[in-house]
């Protein structure tokens, strides 16, 4: 499979018909002396995000090692 890469200067000619192309599902190449350095590709809107939901993190919490005593310090009861 060969990707035809189209430089800089006929994008900027023709970005209306790579625009029409990449509408129809195309992914575009271009490239700058004949290294691809950009794709364009269709635009899909992100689906709206719920008031509340925060993303998942890998992160540790950071109160898992921490001694009782310190929490006691700040438990209001």
């Amino acid at each position: 499979m060969t990707i035809d890469v189209i430089n800089i200067y006929d994008a900027k000619t023709h970005l209306s018909q790579l625009l029409t192309k990449v509408v129809s599902g195309e992914e575009i190449i271009i490239g700058k002396n004949g290294n691809p350095i950009a794709k364009l590709i269709p635009y899909h809107t992100p689906a709206p995000r719920k008031l509340g939901q925060v993303e998942c993190s890998d992160e540790p919490n950071i109160l898992d090692n921490t001694t009782d005593d310190i929490l006691m310090m700040f438990d209001s009861k």
